[in-house]
């Protein structure tokens, strides 16, 4: 950012500079407090960027999100901001799956979605086991959302869908291993 002179500014963010170009961000010195408030650590929100573009013009200038996230792009693409990633926990849609849940309210027959299984009364705990599309060789105790009166009940039915996969997975791989000898011989 040393480097950066209002010369290299119009160079990189000419389309603010141009004739045609009829918004507010014609000023090198706002261009250049944007870039500076980029680059705080950590890195700030587009709204928190705007309200303080504000507070330097004095409201002269009003900015929306899509002007900065804009400036962003192309400070990144230019290599005058780096790119910052947020350390955010990505959660898998496998993880979601084979948890033991506690039944809530909105798993009982008043509020349950149409079309979904409900629990009865003496349920406490339900586990989402994925639900396959078209035939499937799955048990149907093994599909979709299931309850528990127990948490030992839950936790069995875990493993028998562990094991179940498990014991589906080595003879697929067996037929495969089978299938490809056959077709090794043509």
């Amino acid at each position: 950012m040393t480097n950066l002179n209002k010369d290299n500014i119009k160079k990189i963010f000419f389309t603010y500079f141009q004739p045609t170009y009829k918004g507010k961000l014609k000023d090198t010195n706002i261009i250049l407090k944007i870039l500076n408030e980029l680059q705080k650590e950590p890195p700030p929100t587009s709204t928190l960027v705007i309200k303080k573009i504000n507070s330097y013009t004095q409201n002269k200038i009003k900015l929306n999100v899509s002007n900065i996230k804009r400036i962003k792009k192309i400070a990144q693409k230019n290599g005058l901001i780096k790119t910052q990633k947020l350390n955010r926990k990505i959660t898998k849609s496998k993880e979601k799956y084979l948890k033991i849940l506690k039944v809530n309210i909105f798993n009982f027959p008043p509020y349950a979605r149409g079309g979904q299984k409900a629990a009865s009364i003496n349920d406490r705990y339900s586990i989402d086991f994925k639900n396959p599309k078209g035939k499937t060789k799955i048990p149907e105790h093994l599909r979709g959302v299931q309850f528990y009166k127990t948490k030992n009940d839950a936790k069995k039915a875990i493993e028998e869908k562990q094991q179940f996969t498990e014991i589906f997975f080595k003879k697929a791989d067996e037929r495969f291993k089978k299938n490809l000898k056959i077709w090794k011989l043509y």
